[in-house]
């Protein structure tokens, strides 16, 4: 019975644990799973860390593409994080995220 114990201790501990994006600029997150990860690193050379790194929610990056500034973006949104984020790394970000993805070299 110890053994049969041990079994299904060691299978509970090799599940995979559902990743979470969470948004640069409004500091929430929420769920995705391997393959949307895989599928938006494709353009980045597979380097799926720089995604999450630089990830921003749709929402957050429509209204970066429409001229609101940072802080705008983080009120309109209710953000929940404040952390400073340079204009470079912003950028970045932006070309990252979204349709326009594989310009992110």
């Amino acid at each position: 019975m110890n053994e049969q114990n041990t079994k299904q201790q060691a299978s509970a501990t090799k599940r995979e644990v559902t990743p979470k994006l969470r948004c640069i600029v409004t500091g929430k997150e929420r769920l995705t799973n391997k393959a949307y990860l895989d599928q938006k690193a494709k353009p980045l050379n597979g380097d799926v860390e720089k995604f999450v790194n630089n990830y921003i929610s749709r929402e957050a990056l429509k209204l970066l593409r429409a001229g609101k500034s940072l802080a705008e973006t983080r009120q309109s949104l209710n953000a929940v994080a404040a952390d400073e984020i340079s204009a470079e790394t912003l950028a970045e970000a932006m070309r990252i995220n979204g349709k326009w993805g594989n310009e992110a070299k």
